[in-house]
């Protein structure tokens, strides 16, 4: 088994994507431009399953403990 952080044969130390910093911005500039042409009807409908999800994982979580089974997920209480 391979050492952790040992490098493999072949592999060059320190490459790198010529346009690594590129692609995210375009494609978060394609998303906005797209988001921008829709109706409100649409971003409405969205918010409202939005809503509905957060409503079920909130509703899931509290299930959960009141049920005793381990919660686990973004949400950690101290």
């Amino acid at each position: 088994m391979p050492q952790p952080g040992a490098r493999r044969k072949g592999v060059r130390a320190g490459r790198r994507r010529p346009q690594g910093g590129v692609r995210p911005i375009l494609g978060i500039a394609s998303c906005i431009l797209l988001l921008t042409q829709q109706s409100g009807t649409v971003w409405l409908f969205g918010a409202g399953l939005l809503v509905v999800g957060v409503a079920l994982f909130f509703a899931t979580r509290w299930l959960r403990s009141r049920a005793g089974e381990p919660v686990q997920g973004v949400i950690r209480r101290g």
